[in-house]
């Protein structure tokens, strides 16, 4: 099978670019993170593997939203 993974990935390779596997992204919880939390620019690398783990620990997105979230936006909380 990795030569036809190879076939499909050698065409999408520039000399700037990084092939990232087409199903980064394959369910809500996935979805959810990258929209809310990958993009969130007030945080740094660590900060936001943090709050991946912690709406991991329950997948609720209601609850990271209303309660967890307002609290994890203010600098504070990650001191």
């Amino acid at each position: 099978i990795w030569p036809d993974v190879e076939a499909f990935a050698a065409p999408n390779l520039g000399a700037a670019e990084k092939w990232v596997p087409y199903h980064t992204v394959l369910g809500v919880h996935e979805l959810f993170l990258v929209q809310h939390v990958h993009s969130q620019k007030a945080w740094n690398e660590k900060d936001r593997f943090k709050a991946m783990f912690i709406f991991r620990a329950h997948c609720k997105r209601d609850l990271f939203n209303k309660a967890q979230l307002p609290i994890m936006l203010d600098k504070a909380f990650w001191k």
